[in-house]
């Protein structure tokens, strides 16, 4: 399982499926779609209804790190 972080709403999520339940979408292949450039964004949230761009916890890590 490899963790995902909401860019919008900052909230990590212990795997893509935990990601998916929460914004509603039927499949993780949007959300690591997103992670690795394929698309804009994956999902909305459940609330607001905006769309929603994801990052892979590991790679939102090492990317703070060098800024």
């Amino acid at each position: 399982c490899k963790k995902v972080i909401c860019l919008d709403t900052a909230e990590v999520f212990d795997s893509l499926t935990k990601a998916i339940n929460w914004c509603g979408l039927s499949t993780t292949t949007s959300i690591s779609d997103v992670c690795i450039g394929k698309r804009g964004y994956g999902g909305k949230h459940p609330v607001t209804k905006e769309k929603l761009h994801w990052m892979y916890y590991e790679d939102y890590l090492n990317k703070v790190e060098v800024i």
